[in-house]
């Protein structure tokens, strides 16, 4: 479940931070639908997959996700 460019708020602009908050809810809602009670578990494996393969940037947006998920 990796990241495309459409999930990423675009660069430059003033309100990137209320973006970032509004796709992470979105993100959020739709790996509710997608995998239900299980979705935490899902987006961990995502977390992980990008620790694994070094990509910090990836492993710090799945763990929010995660922690978003957890609350």
């Amino acid at each position: 479940m990796s990241r495309n460019s459409t999930t990423r708020p675009s660069a430059g602009r003033f309100d990137d931070k209320s973006d970032a908050a509004r796709n992470d809810h979105r993100i959020v809602y739709d790996t509710i639908a997608l995998y239900g009670d299980v979705a935490p578990t899902a987006v961990a494996w995502c977390a992980f997959e990008a620790w694994c393969e070094g990509d910090e940037e990836e492993y710090r947006f799945w763990l929010g996700i995660f922690q978003r998920l957890r609350n």
